[in-house]
């Protein structure tokens, strides 16, 4: 028994070369990627210490980040990933983005230290890191912008970004926290969006 199948191979040829330049046409306008915003939800588990040594004081486990006990206040950075805030179609020689408000969710589990974040942006050119105003955990979903000391629980607070961070190109940006025992940054998510 013999197939012939080479005449419906030809037809089908021939009708996908007949369509395709009208699809790459309007696949190529559809995918142009530039104006997102795009929603970066990071764990605390990717949160890592100042320092190498420090990472012994520290253990990463159930997507956050939490200081051992009796291990004092820690300083922990929080990227924000490139993977994340790129957009098809912005500029080669660099990126601007506009960073909007960074939602944490946090423990603090002592009241010897307190529990304060702030953002950062590192120029990609010059490598001067910039700062945003520090915010504290505290009663407030909001958080607090002065340290609430007797604070312990679970809460979430917005840590606003540097106030010129959407001129900066950068390529290195997130947040930094200090949190002392027994504390445990959960998550961290933010909205970035191109800007030239």
């Amino acid at each position: 028994m013999r197939w012939r199948f080479s005449g419906v191979i030809f037809r089908l040829t021939v009708l996908a070369a007949a369509c395709l330049p009208a699809a790459t046409a309007d696949a190529q306008q559809a995918y142009t990627y530039n104006v997102g915003p795009n929603y970066v939800s990071m764990p605390g588990s990717a949160c890592r210490g100042e320092r190498s040594d420090h990472e012994a004081d520290l253990y990463h486990d159930s997507g956050a980040t939490t200081v051992r006990a009796n291990r004092g206040l820690h300083r922990l950075f929080c990227p924000i990933p490139r993977r994340g805030t790129s957009f098809y179609g912005s500029s080669i020689g660099g990126e601007k983005v506009n960073m909007t408000i960074v939602q944490l969710r946090g423990s603090d589990g002592t009241t010897a230290h307190t529990y304060s974040c702030a953002t950062f942006i590192t120029d990609m050119f010059n490598q001067t890191t910039t700062w945003g105003a520090t915010r504290y955990l505290c009663s407030s979903a909001l958080g607090c912008s002065s340290a609430a000391a007797s604070y312990t629980g679970v809460n979430t607070m917005n840590v606003a970004p540097p106030a010129n961070s959407s001129s900066i190109f950068t390529v290195n940006f997130g947040l930094t926290c200090s949190i002392g025992s027994q504390s445990s940054i959960e998550y961290y998510e933010t909205l970035v969006t191109p800007n030239g």
